[in-house]
């Protein structure tokens, strides 16, 4: 569980880094701070403070764990979970030279998911999309809205294609499906077989432990993972979770 909170609040913590390097840049060559420049940096520093207290909720999610409490369920603003990965990556290192595309509803919508889980599956999810290929590419996160049941029965599990916890998916409308594309190179049947599993990653760096927590905080919701894939075209991730009625 240790390894899960430290790959969990690496993500924060490098954007923090970077604001704190950029805002320490910018003073060491000004004499005076005032007008734009000043706005510019407590702008920064919000920034800087929500990611110092994203890392607390992370710390606390956890620390229920450890004590033997349930995850905290909940309902959560898709569109805010939205923006603030949007906010989030925006300053990020790996999403330097790609286009990250997000889509947000026209109208909001409640996903039955703590929002801090939610939140913390799609960056995992764009963050491995972005880091999937080091030539500039295009990811997109888009949700779309299920008025009935989820067609489990329909995917063919020998072409490329994965459904991960059909037995424990709470497969009832209404409900979410936020999709997680990127035009990488696509994975072969070896690692669509270990994408889940601890320690195993596609990029040859990183920790590996990205999606088997995408897999853990998806199963706690009650939800299911569609993972879809061609070589040389990319890879999508489509979590379905129940909405609010």
């Amino acid at each position: 569980i240790y390894a899960s909170v430290l790959h969990d609040i690496n993500s924060p913590l490098t954007v923090i880094s970077g604001f704190i390097e950029s805002i320490t840049t910018a003073l060491g060559n000004l004499s005076s701070v005032e007008g734009s420049q000043l706005e510019e940096i407590k702008g920064d520093l919000s920034i800087l403070t929500g990611q110092v207290h994203r890392c607390f909720e992370i710390s606390r999610r956890y620390l229920s764990f450890l004590h033997g409490a349930a995850g905290v369920a909940g309902s959560v603003s898709v569109n805010q979970v939205l923006r603030d990965v949007k906010e989030l990556l925006m300053r990020h290192p790996s999403g330097q030279g790609h286009e990250l595309l997000i889509h947000e509803l026209p109208d909001d919508v409640l996903a039955e998911i703590n929002g801090t889980d939610l939140l913390q599956i799609l960056l995992n999810l764009t963050l491995n999309a972005l880091q999937s290929s080091a030539t500039p590419h295009r990811v997109e996160v888009s949700v779309r809205p299920l008025r009935e049941p989820f067609a489990v029965n329909a995917i063919d599990e020998s072409s490329g294609e994965r459904f991960i916890n059909r037995d424990g998916f709470v497969n009832t409308a209404p409900a979410l499906a936020v999709t997680v594309r990127d035009e990488g190179p696509g994975m072969n049947a070896e690692q669509m077989r270990k994408i889940f599993e601890e320690k195993f990653s596609t990029k040859g760096q990183g920790t590996g432990l990205g999606l088997s927590i995408v897999r853990r905080l998806v199963n706690e919701a009650k939800g299911g993972i569609h993972v879809r894939t061609k070589m040389g075209e990319g890879t999508s991730f489509t979590v379905c979770v129940r909405a609010k009625r």
